[in-house]
Formats: C-alpha cells, sequence, structure tokens
C-alpha cells in the first residue's frame, strides 16, 4: 500500500495513546503505553509485530532505502493542500479534491484489476498460489464494478462481502489520492483482500508471511499476515504501474514518494492487533522483493 501498500501509510497518519487501565503504582512500576496508530487505507487497519532485529540486522541497502524513504518523505510532507478539518467545516475546495480521488480511483479500477490478477499469476509458483485459488480470486476481483465515497470510514478504505461489487473509501483518505500511484497502490491492497475472500490464497498468506521472517526477520502475528500479504501484492502492482505509464519523475522518485515513509519517532510504535508497523512493514517487503530498494535507490 505498501506499502501507500504502507495507507497507504501516511501523509495523514496520526498516534493516539489508548487506555492504561490499572492503578498509579501499577504504572510507575511497569510504565506501560499502548500505542494505536490508524493509518490511511485498510492497509492501514493496524496490528502488532515482534522484530527480530537483534539476530537479522538491517543490510546496507535496507539502511540506504530508508534514509532515502525518509528523505522523499521530508521533501512531500504534505500530499494534499487540504485536512479532515478542512471536510469537517464543509470546505468547497476540500471536497473537490475529495472528488477528485474518487473518480481518479473509478478510472483507474479496471487497471488495477488487470495488474492485481497478473501479479499473483507471477508469483504463483513462489508462493504457492494453487490454480483453484488464482481462479477463484479472478472471480471475485472481477465483480468489483464501483468505488463509493464512505463519509463513515474518514481515514481509511474496506471492501466487504456484503457489498461485493464496491470498494468504499472514506473522505480524509480520498484527499491524498493526488496521484495514479497513489490510487494504484491502494487498489492493489484492497483487491488482493476481495480475492481472500472464501478463506482463499491462504498458502500465499503464510508463504508471505514466512518469507518475510527469512528475508527480513520481521515476524507478522497470524492476525496480521493477511494485511501483509495485500502490502506485498499493492507494491507489485505499483511497481507495475509506474514501469508502464512512466512521467518525466524518475521511477525511484515515484516509488520513494508514494511509500511516504514515516522516519519520525511513531515508525516503529504504529502498530495494531491486525497491522504491522510501518517501519516493520516496509523491512518485510524489502526483504521479499530484492528489486525494491534497488528500485527505490535507482538515480
Amino acid at each position: 500500500m505498501w506499502l501507500k501498500f504502507l495507507d497507504t501509510l501516511t501523509s495523514s497518519r496520526f498516534a493516539r495513546t489508548l487506555a492504561v487501565s490499572a492503578s498509579l503504582l501499577f504504572v510507575a512500576l511497569f510504565g506501560l503505553t499502548y500505542i494505536h496508530w490508524q493509518r490511511q487505507s485498510s492497509r492501514g487497519h493496524q496490528h502488532y509485530v515482534r522484530s527480530r532485529e537483534s539476530r537479522h540486522g538491517l543490510s546496507r541497502l535496507d539502511d540506504a532505502t530508508l534514509s532515502r524513504l525518509c528523505e522523499e518523505s521530508q521533501r512531500h510532507l504534505v500530499a494534499s493542500s487540504y485536512s479532515r478539518w478542512d471536510l469537517e467545516r464543509n470546505d468547497p475546495g476540500a471536497w473537490r479534491e475529495v472528488e477528485r480521488g474518487i473518480k481518479r480511483t473509478e478510472v483507474l479500477l479496471p487497471i488495477a484489476k488487470r495488474m492485481t490478477l497478473e501479479s499473483l499469476r507471477h508469483l504463483a509458483a513462489d508462493f504457492r498460489i494453487p490454480a483453484d485459488e488464482l481462479r477463484q480470486a479472478e472471480g471475485y476481483i472481477n465483480r468489483i464494478e464501483k468505488v463509493v465515497l464512505d463519509r463513515e470510514l474518514g481515514n481509511s478504505a474496506e471492501v466487504s462481502e456484503d457489498f461485493p461489487a464496491e470498494i468504499h473509501i472514506g473522505p480524509s483518505f480520498a484527499l491524498d489520492l493526488t496521484t495514479d500511484e497513489d490510487v494504484a497502490l491502494l487498489l492493489g491492497h484492497e483487491l488482493t483482500h476481495v480475492a481472500t475472500w472464501g478463506e482463499g490464497l491462504s498458502q500465499f498468506i503464510d508463504s508471505v508471511a514466512q518469507g518475510a521472517q527469512r528475508a527480513a526477520g520481521v515476524y507478522p502475528t497470524s492476525a496480521q499476515r493477511e494485511d501483509l500479504a495485500c502490502d506485498f501484492i499493492g507494491e507489485q502492482v505499483a511497481k507495475r504501474f509506474i514501469r508502464s505509464h512512466p512521467t518525466d519523475e524518475p521511477a525511484g522518485q515515484r516509488f520513494a514518494r508514494l511509500l511516504d515513509y514515516n522516519c519520525g519517532s511513531y515508525s516503529d510504535e504504529d502498530s495494531d492487533e491486525e497491522h504491522m508497523s510501518q517501519s516493520e512493514t516496509l523491512r518485510a517487503l524489502l526483504g521479499l522483493d530484492a528489486e525494491l530498494g534497488r528500485l527505490i535507490l535507482k538515480p
């Protein structure tokens, strides 16, 4: 979403301190704090992860890549000139920006559907996707025909089997859909969630998690595995899109901006029950896709 997988991830992400129950003495003794952070898409659905960096460490490539992502993040601090506060006070310009984001998503939906299926087929052999599950995934993905602005979602996006033809996007999230690659990342992520309906792609999800463990020392919990797999495919779709739709801007710079790495103090703390932190997700993606780091560092 990595992706922008990784809500997408995000220029509009924030951290909140959740409840710390127990007595003041308990807090003083143990200093327990839980961080709750909601990211931009359902990629930003939340999670908690255990890192094994002490055993694996980061390679020089990882360090250089994260540094590049941090630099691009500082150059593009605000993806949109508007914020959710502008939406709350019904600023006409902000709502027009939302409409443009939704329209961009509608236009690119057919391309994203094709590229999501291409990515799954390309990875089928290495990540254990049976032919019958690919056919099932294709059926579910091809049923998606509509993008819906859902004011109840706020700064997130989601799909549901209750609405098998729709992708729902919140207004605050739509504000950040300012480039086509933003949309490609989002749609690749959400369409992979769709592909898992009917308990599909279970072997693929497990294989992605195992690959992240081996290559990056990132250990997603069972509840986080599906979202990591969706981030992985979202990244693959975004990469395909950037390559097939060149601009005057270098591909590496477009990808670095897209991932929107938050290199501040919350980059390793923004996890929850269902989603890994942004930093851990990026490390996992760098391990799963050896080409990703080279693409980001490419001049």
